[in-house]
């Protein structure tokens, strides 16, 4: 199976305009890196395990604006896919 890519948004913080923008701008890159992420790597598939799901999730966070998760099938996929996902 292909690389699923999922995106965890943030939500804002009510009351707080500042926060509301900074946290439609985060959602927002988050969603654009996805994307990316999913055209360049979301047809790929382990040689190995061509029937196991695995896993990318694109976090927009506060602090450090983008995390990426991973969850894939072995460690040797991981490796080949870690080395394109690199900012």
């Amino acid at each position: 199976m292909s690389i699923a890519v999922n995106i965890r948004k943030l939500d804002a913080w009510q009351d707080d305009l500042a926060d509301q923008i900074r946290v439609e701008k985060l959602n927002e890159v988050a969603e654009d890196y996805a994307s990316e992420i999913t055209h360049e790597l979301g047809r790929l598939t382990c040689p190995a395990h061509p029937h196991q799901q695995s896993y990318i999730t694109i976090v927009a966070h506060r602090t450090n604006f983008i995390v990426i998760e991973k969850q894939f099938c072995c460690t040797e996929f991981e490796k080949k896919i870690n080395a394109k996902i690199g900012r």
